[in-house]
């Protein structure tokens, strides 16, 4: 075995699974509670529910946009099959029989939830696949101002056609094994 071989075996090892694990546990956790509360917490009710739902979507979202980056980083520098990092987003599953796989999405999502205040308007890349699945995005009111309801959202709606009842776990398991998919390339 050759030195770039045995480079290549070092990074086929997941170092970052167990944190991410950890991150997506919480969160998951932070589901279950905000659920909870909707029933102890009179005041406490779906919008409530879904602004607090919303932010910790998006956290994880980031959390796995950066696991994904990391592992393609480690998959070019063990031998290079593809060119560029938007060839690895477009490997595995598809969402609801479009052209867009789950990694795409992830990462989609991840990017609008950084940007989606900012006032330039959003990448091409991340409105093109907000577009391709009919993820309505920054609509806006009659006074000028733009928002997203929270439980209509595509962060919403987007982490529900990764996984039908919301499970951060469930889509932990779909970048795992994305990322067990881009090493046997």
């Amino acid at each position: 075995m050759d030195r770039k071989q045995a480079e290549g075996y070092v990074l086929e090892f997941d170092m970052r699974i167990n944190n991410l694990t950890r991150i997506v546990n919480v969160h998951q956790q932070l589901i279950e509670e905000y659920e909870g509360r909707m029933q102890l917490e009179p005041w406490y009710d779906g919008l409530h529910f879904w602004q607090d739902a919303e932010e910790v979507f998006g956290l994880t979202l980031i959390a796995f946009q950066n696991y994904i980056n990391s592992s393609i980083y480690e998959r070019k520098a063990g031998g290079k099959p593809l060119d560029s990092t938007i060839d690895f987003y477009e490997i595995g599953q598809k969402i609801n029989n479009s052209s867009i796989t789950n990694i795409q999405l992830i990462v989609t999502l991840s990017n609008y939830y950084k940007h989606r205040d900012d006032l330039r308007p959003l990448q091409k890349h991340t409105t093109k696949v907000l577009d391709k699945l009919d993820l309505a995005y920054n609509i806006e009111t009659s006074d000028g101002h733009k928002f997203d309801p929270p439980d209509d959202s595509p962060i919403t709606l987007g982490v529900e056609m990764l996984s039908k009842d919301y499970n951060l776990l469930e889509i932990l398991s779909k970048v795992t094994s994305w990322r067990e998919e881009i090493w046997k390339i």
